[in-house]
Protein backbone atom coordinates (compact mmCIF):
# COMPACT_ATOMS: atom_id res chain seq x y z
CA UNK A 1 0.00 0.00 0.00
CA UNK A 2 1.68 3.13 -1.25
CA UNK A 3 -0.87 5.62 0.13
CA UNK A 4 0.86 8.10 2.44
CA UNK A 5 -2.38 8.78 4.36
CA UNK A 6 -3.92 5.30 4.56
CA UNK A 7 -0.95 3.24 5.65
CA UNK A 8 -1.01 -0.45 6.64
CA UNK A 9 -0.86 0.67 10.30
CA UNK A 10 -3.96 2.85 9.83
CA UNK A 11 -5.72 -0.05 8.12
CA UNK A 12 -4.89 -2.51 10.88
CA UNK A 13 -5.36 -0.27 13.92
CA UNK A 14 -8.01 2.28 13.01
CA UNK A 15 -10.07 0.79 10.20
CA UNK A 16 -10.15 -2.86 11.28
CA UNK A 17 -10.32 -1.80 14.91
CA UNK A 18 -13.50 0.11 14.09
CA UNK A 19 -14.88 -2.39 11.56
CA UNK A 20 -13.53 -5.77 12.73
CA UNK A 21 -15.67 -7.78 10.30
CA UNK A 22 -14.78 -5.71 7.23
CA UNK A 23 -13.63 -7.58 4.15
CA UNK A 24 -10.37 -6.00 3.04
CA UNK A 25 -8.65 -6.35 -0.31
CA UNK A 26 -5.05 -5.24 0.07
CA UNK A 27 -3.39 -3.85 -3.05
CA UNK A 28 0.31 -3.43 -2.19
CA UNK A 29 1.31 -1.58 -5.36
CA UNK A 30 -1.56 0.96 -5.39
CA UNK A 31 -1.47 4.53 -4.16
CA UNK A 32 -4.23 6.77 -2.80
CA UNK A 33 -6.46 6.37 -5.87
CA UNK A 34 -6.65 2.59 -5.69
CA UNK A 35 -9.65 2.50 -8.03
CA UNK A 36 -7.43 4.00 -10.75
CA UNK A 37 -4.15 2.28 -9.88
CA UNK A 38 -5.62 -1.22 -9.63
CA UNK A 39 -9.07 -1.13 -11.24
CA UNK A 40 -8.59 -4.69 -12.46
CA UNK A 41 -8.65 -5.83 -8.81
CA UNK A 42 -11.02 -3.23 -7.37
CA UNK A 43 -13.91 -3.63 -9.80
CA UNK A 44 -14.35 -7.42 -9.36
CA UNK A 45 -14.02 -7.09 -5.57
CA UNK A 46 -16.59 -4.29 -5.49
CA UNK A 47 -19.04 -6.15 -7.71
CA UNK A 48 -18.65 -9.25 -5.57
CA UNK A 49 -19.29 -7.20 -2.44
CA UNK A 50 -22.36 -5.53 -3.93
CA UNK A 51 -23.71 -8.86 -5.14
CA UNK A 52 -23.27 -10.38 -1.70
CA UNK A 53 -24.88 -7.36 -0.03
CA UNK A 54 -27.97 -7.55 -2.24
CA UNK A 55 -28.36 -11.28 -1.62
CA UNK A 56 -28.26 -10.67 2.14
CA UNK A 57 -30.79 -7.85 2.19
CA UNK A 58 -33.12 -8.89 -0.60
CA UNK A 59 -33.78 -6.90 -3.72
CA UNK A 60 -32.01 -3.56 -3.84
CA UNK A 61 -34.23 -0.75 -5.14
CA UNK A 62 -33.02 1.35 -8.06
CA UNK A 63 -31.75 4.84 -7.33
CA UNK A 64 -34.63 7.07 -6.30
CA UNK A 65 -37.03 4.19 -5.66
CA UNK A 66 -38.24 3.09 -2.26
CA UNK A 67 -39.08 -0.41 -1.17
Amino acid sequence: MKDAAFTPAVLEELWLGTFPHAVVTRVPDAGHFVQEDAYERVVPALLDHLGNASSRSGEVPAYGETK
